[in-house]
């Protein structure tokens, strides 16, 4: 699709570079007065914190505004990853949904940062450059958006751009938004950083050869990408993969990766990222164990963000036929345990599909609204940042517009959920739904399924794109569906792209945790509906009446680059 009426509610993967933000994301402070109540009920005392840097490290964070006190603690929504139960210690992860978009979100790359060793600069002088920046004002730094060279000076980032390699063939593509943009503004030095496509570092190191056998690689997945085209012959694609994997001819990726000290992953299609990443198990055991050890940062927005947790098909944009011919499954890396990352979150399109989904799989499903992200350290895990709204006009080159609801958003927390604990969602109770298509559904629909198409049907069904059985029908569900064998547990899903399954973190009971009150009647007092969350992890998920929230952008799915969904 492209920008029309329905898209001024969506927002992008690859949005236009973040530095022209900025205008219209100063413009959105949120009231102190409210920012101080709300700050006020969290029982960690995070309010009566007035050191930024002891914020930081604490169970809070800060959140910054354009008028005075220009800053506050608060509340940093802890989330249960179970890192504890993998084999990650020393995870450096930043899972963002619309890049660093503010600067609760720029601070909070800043603090995994310096969690890097000090070999990781450039002669081993990491010591007195992390020295001099744990002496810096912290307010003084947001004054500059958190500019910082002397910090990022010495640091190498490789930026991944394969989710957007798609885009190619699109007739009109949105623009892919890396992260160049941003780590220049921080302070990295332009000739430390470098932009690849995976997938296109393999296909410059073929011999001539090879060069030759799969030179129609490009016609294979435009092939695949065609809607209309039945056409199944695509063997080009399909050796590819068997070819590196055979050969070992992945060296040149080797190369690559040697000295990275930060990883930025963009938006743009989950599943080709994964294909990417796949044609090397090198690639995937690198960045697991480097970022699990702590030696390399792992910052990723939306697809990236995705591919970068443990499950990355939350979706609607998966292509059935990607899956079916470059062997696609919906397992990511894993690099944040048990959680599974929604970006672009919005409740109205994904909380019953978060919460079946995530209850079917065992898994924990991070409702993550543009603004907002998932920083990890060590084995802990919390939301910073700050949900805002993102209208996009025509033109793909303008920045869109970016606002903050006021009355009803509160830093560093999840997005709304309609599921408290002790509440979850069935198909059998949704009203929306008819009861023919009820009847038409696999009886024990799963998000596990080894059928990509079955998988898509019941995704749309959970987000509410397919309701009745005509469409169902129509969309030829009822015949991907009708093998019993395409419901499988999720728990029992063998993995054949080799990146991490699920059962690599065994569930615990989190569901009987206690959830830890919302301060309801302060919140009130102020006019705030206060909500509490589905997951037992969430301590203090706060927020009022979504109608505004909820009529943010809502973003292309998987993480294309444009309004599209």
């Amino acid at each position: 699709m492209r920008p029309g009426e329905s898209h001024q509610l969506k927002t992008s993967i690859c949005s236009p570079p973040l530095s022209a933000m900025w205008p219209a994301l100063l413009l959105s402070a949120l009231p102190i007065h409210f920012l101080e109540a709300a700050a006020a009920e969290n029982s960690t005392g995070c309010a009566e914190i007035s050191d930024l840097k002891t914020c930081a490290e604490a169970s809070c964070f800060p959140h910054y505004v354009d008028m005075p006190p220009f800053h506050i603690c608060v509340d940093a929504e802890r989330v249960s990853c179970k890192l504890s139960e993998g084999k990650a210690t020393n995870t450096l992860a930043l899972l963002v949904s619309d890049g660093l978009s503010n600067k609760d979100l720029k601070h909070a790359f800043r603090q995994v940062v310096l969690e890097l060793p000090s070999e990781a600069w450039d002669g081993g002088g990491g010591d007195s450059q992390k020295q001099e920046a744990l002496g810096r004002d912290v307010a003084g730094l947001a004054a500059v958006n958190f500019n910082e060279p002397a910090l990022y000076k010495g640091l190498t980032a490789l930026l991944i751009s394969d989710a957007c390699y798609l885009k190619r063939f699109e007739k009109d593509p949105w623009p892919c938004e890396s992260f160049k943009s941003t780590l220049l503004d921080l302070g990295f030095e332009a000739t430390k950083i470098s932009e690849v496509y995976l997938f296109e570092v393999i296909l410059a190191n073929l011999g001539p050869k090879e060069a030759e056998t799969y030179a129609n690689i490009q016609g294979d997945l435009r092939q695949l990408l065609d809607p209309s085209s039945t056409d199944d012959n695509v063997t080009e694609i399909e050796g590819l993969k068997s070819y590196v994997a055979q050969q070992g001819a992945w060296q040149p990726l080797v190369d690559l990766f040697e000295s990275v000290d930060v990883i930025g992953v963009s938006g743009g299609s989950p599943d080709f990222l994964k294909f990417a990443m796949s044609l090397s198990p090198y690639v995937k055991e690198h960045i697991t164990t480097a970022v699990g050890e702590g030696r390399i940062v792992y910052t990723a927005r939306s697809a990236g963000a995705m591919v970068g947790s443990v499950d990355s098909a939350l979706t609607t944009e998966m292509k059935p036929r990607l899956w079916e011919h470059l062997g696609i499954t919906r397992h990511g890396l894993g690099l944040v345990g048990s959680c599974a990352i929604r970006p672009h979150y919005n409740a109205d399109t994904w909380d019953k599909a978060s919460e079946m989904y995530e209850n079917t799989l065992d898994i924990n499903v991070v409702r993550m609204p543009n603004g907002e992200g998932l920083m990890c350290k060590g084995k802990d895990c919390k939301m910073v940042g700050m949900a805002h709204n993102v209208k996009w006009s025509s033109d793909k080159h303008a920045p869109p517009t970016i606002t903050v609801d006021e009355e009803n958003t509160i830093p560093h927390q999840e997005g709304h959920t309609a599921y408290p604990s002790g509440k979850s969602y069935t198909i059998s109770d949704d009203d929306e739904l008819g009861e023919n298509l009820k009847a038409s559904l696999p009886e024990n629909p799963s998000f596990g399924s080894e059928n990509p198409k079955c998988r898509l049907c019941l995704l749309q069904v959970v987000t509410g794109s397919v309701t009745r059985n005509e469409k169902w029908i129509a969309s030829g569900c009822d015949v991907a569906c009708a093998d019993a064998d395409t419901a499988v547990s999720g728990k029992h899903f063998l993995v054949s792209d080799g990146l991490r399954a699920s059962n690599d973190f065994p569930g615990s009971n989190w569901m009987s945790l206690t959830l830890a009150a919302c301060g309801l009647a302060a919140l009130c007092a102020v006019g705030i509906l206060c909500s509490q969350h589905s997951k037992t992890s969430r301590r203090y998920g706060c927020l009022g009446d979504d109608a505004e929230q909820e009529s943010r952008a809502r973003e292309s799915e998987s993480g294309d680059s444009s309004p599209s969904e």
